[in-house]
């Protein structure tokens, strides 16, 4: 089999900008006569990797790794040292000269390079299909009119390279058959069924090109057109030879530049949240890809960007996925930032960046991307908000579960300095002596950590209640085999600010993940389940049958229950704020007394309703 020649390798060795291939992957500082990053083989936060441009060589001093720039490309985009030179010959224009092999047989090679090669040329022609039918098929007027109606521009349609995927779900088999592409080869490209090997995984849908940071088309996600009940929002492409999730981020090829230009990105949540952003003129936007952000996406990021801001849906789930992705890019050396809504309208009609595109326009979408927090001012609000609120003996206790909220991001800073200005920020917001945040805080790191709220301890801690019950039947049912899921119909019924118990309030913020993202399995379950013990306790306990039996009468019973409860609580507040008006008859106005009665005569109806049964 034939190989690179020696002299092709030295050709390209001395055409080789050694910086400059280096910074399409770190971001480098001329310091001296070498150019220093922080390592992107180890976490750091002081730069100790440094490149030799006349060398044309990189060692980081921290982790001890080091290399030719060959072996650098090889190290970060996992290539083999044939398919290294030939990228890098690609980038540096130069023709390679291969000579036969002696002693040694590079078929593996030869045939793993060949695979990759015809998978990106597979992909490359597929997405030029979708697009022209997109652009030119009837059958793709719904697609279409879906784009026109989330004010999507034609440039965007062809910037993100937009297509449409034809209903018949053999036709691209056949289309590419006829190409001359193998049965074995498509069989094992990522484009058709498992089981059915001539039957597209897209079909009738929006296609969303996915692209590695060369702009080589790498994967498709593909959106429904019209909600359908039984089929998923969004379908993704498997995992493949040139496709890793954990590698990639939708739209990175085309925010590359502006990332590099600014040190900042963008991190969104789904594919047109990015389109949106980058057509209101926000060009460092990335996402995700159907998946929550993982630390080694944030690596990737962070080899350009020291600073990131997030831009999540504003709903529950969105605000989880914030708080996990605060605790992901912390620990990474970033300076963290939350967008918050400058327009109240636009919080209350628009949930994400598609929205406030579609219903305000680019212009409001660009201020309103512009309205940031520091990601602890953003953990104090919600602190407050979750926490700080409270009467009857209970302020007290709200304090102490709002600084066990705040102390798991304080515990990821390394700067004893930074870490006192949060202790100081918190006992302003909370109205707590700093002193007092510090023994907390000593407390918690103690061992027990004697929060009661964002963590819990075993699976002995954790109680089962009327609420946590319904909640594990509920998630018990969603994984089930049956088509017709409780969860949609629960979720109506009973909303999660009825939830007290944490543990059921982590399990219903799963299910919606999982339903939001079109996750249906156990695993997809325990994923989106922030806490090990209750992945372990929720593992034990589905698998005993306990929460299949019986299961509309438990939810209906459970829905019953929580709600009554809630009820009783209001009635017994309203009672004690009576009683106090009353003792202060001459000071309390007679309209606050009437409003009070008025309230706990509600109340009394719907605990009437309830016991009756309606």
């Amino acid at each position: 089999m034939p190989y690179i020649s020696q002299k092709s390798i030295q050709e390209l060795n001395d055409r080789m900008d050694a910086v400059a291939i280096v910074s399409d992957y770190v971001k480098l500082d001329k310091k001296g006569g070498r150019f220093w990053a922080c390592c992107p083989f180890h976490n750091e936060k002081t730069a100790s990797f440094t490149v030799n441009p006349d060398l044309k060589s990189y060692y980081c001093f921290g982790c001890n790794k080091s290399g030719s720039i060959i072996n650098f490309v090889m190290e970060m985009d996992t290539l083999t040292f044939p398919e290294a030179v030939e990228l890098l010959a690609k980038k540096s224009s130069l023709e390679l000269i291969y000579e036969k092999s002696e002693g040694h047989d590079s078929s593996l090679d030869n045939e793993k390079r060949k695979n990759r090669d015809e998978l990106f040329e597979l992909y490359h022609r597929i997405s030029g299909t979708f697009q022209h039918i997109l652009q030119n098929n009837a059958e793709a007027k719904d697609a279409n009119d879906s784009l026109i109606t989330r004010s999507i521009s034609l440039e965007m349609i062809n910037r993100f390279r937009l297509g449409f995927s034809p209903k018949d779900r053999s036709w691209i088999y056949n289309f590419l058959i006829k190409k001359g592409y193998s049965k074995e080869f498509l069989s094992s490209s990522g484009l058709f069924s498992a089981n059915y090997k001539n039957i597209s995984l897209f079909s009738g849908r929006l296609m969303f090109p996915i692209s590695d940071r060369q702009g080589r088309t790498i994967a498709f996600g593909g959106r429904i057109i019209k909600d359908s009940p039984g089929s998923p929002k969004y379908i993704n492409s498997p995992e493949s030879e040139i496709y890793k999730k954990r590698d990639n981020l939708y739209g990175l090829d085309l925010a590359l530049p502006e990332i590099k230009k600014t040190k900042t990105v963008y991190l969104a949540e789904g594919y047109m949240d990015v389109i949106a952003l980058h057509q209101a003129g926000v060009e460092n936007s990335v996402a995700p890809l159907g998946t929550a952000f993982t630390p080694d996406q944030a690596k990737v990021l962070k080899r350009w960007a020291d600073k990131i801001i997030i831009f999540f849906d504003n709903d529950e789930a969105g605000q989880k996925a914030v708080l996990s992705a605060i605790q992901t890019v912390k620990p990474i050396g970033f300076s963290c930032y939350i967008v918050m809504p400058p327009n109240p309208a636009e919080e209350k009609n628009a949930k994400d960046p598609s929205d406030i595109l579609q219903k305000f326009g680019p212009k409001a979408l660009q201020n309103h991307s512009k309205s940031i927090i520091f990601d602890f001012e953003y953990l104090l609000l919600k602190a407050g908000i979750l926490y700080k609120s409270g009467s009857n003996g209970q302020e007290y206790e709200g304090k102490v579960r709002a600084l066990h909220f705040l102390f798991p991001y304080i515990d990821l800073l390394d700067s004893e300095l930074t870490r006192n200005s949060c202790f100081e920020a918190a006992a302003d917001s909370l109205g707590i002596l700093p002193d007092a945040v510090l023994e907390e805080y000593r407390r918690y790191i103690s061992g027990h950590k004697t929060e009661t709220i964002t963590r819990v301890k075993s699976n002995d801690s954790i109680q089962i209640n009327d609420e946590l019950s319904i909640l594990l039947s509920v998630a018990v049912d969603y994984i089930s085999n049956k088509r017709e899921k409780i969860f949609p119909n629960f979720r109506k019924e009973l909303e999660i600010a009825e939830i007290e118990d944490h543990n059921a309030k982590e399990i219903y913020i799963a299910l919606e993940e999982c339903v939001r993202y079109e996750e249906i399995s156990m695993d997809d379950l325990l994923q989106r389940i922030s806490t090990l013990e209750l992945r372990r306790f929720f593992a034990e306990h589905s698998s005993t049958g306990e929460f299949s039996a019986n299961l509309d009468k438990i939810v209906t019973d459970g829905i019953k229950k929580i709600k009554k409860k809630r009820l009783k609580k209001q009635q017994d507040e309203i009672i004690i704020k009576l009683r106090t008006a009353k003792k202060n008859e001459e000071d309390e106005p007679e309209i606050i007394i009437r409003e009070l009665l008025s309230e706990k005569i509600r109340i009394d109806n719907e605990l009437l309703k309830l016991d009756q049964g309606r």
